[in-house]
């Protein structure tokens, strides 16, 4: 997903990671895409790459290193787990809903 521009969540590595995939990506595709202990681009669910030949390289790199892959695919599903989970999100949004008709 070698995004130059976007924001929020990006749903190409959304799916990717629900897949099992692991994505290279720009740091632009990266942003909003980490929890806060995330402590380096390398604990994300891929690669992150910030020209065209690292994204070739890091792309092969990726798909031919079995270690590299299976960190990076177990780092993607915990990521979804992580930011995009339902239960907590549909909490978030029933507080949200709560709120909202207690000050109408």
């Amino acid at each position: 997903a070698p995004l130059r521009f976007g924001a929020g969540i990006k749903g190409k590595i959304v799916d990717s990671w629900g897949y099992g995939l692991p994505v290279v990506t720009s740091p632009v595709g990266a942003e909003g895409m980490m929890t806060t202990d995330a402590i380096a681009s390398d604990d994300w669910g891929g690669l992150i790459v910030s020209n065209e030949d690292e994204f070739v390289e890091a792309a092969v790199n990726l798909y031919t290193t079995k270690e590299l892959w299976e960190y990076s695919q177990n780092r993607a599903i915990e990521l979804l787990n992580s930011l995009f989970n339902k239960e907590q999100n549909l909490q978030v949004i029933d507080e949200a809903l709560s709120d909202a008709m207690m000050n109408l």
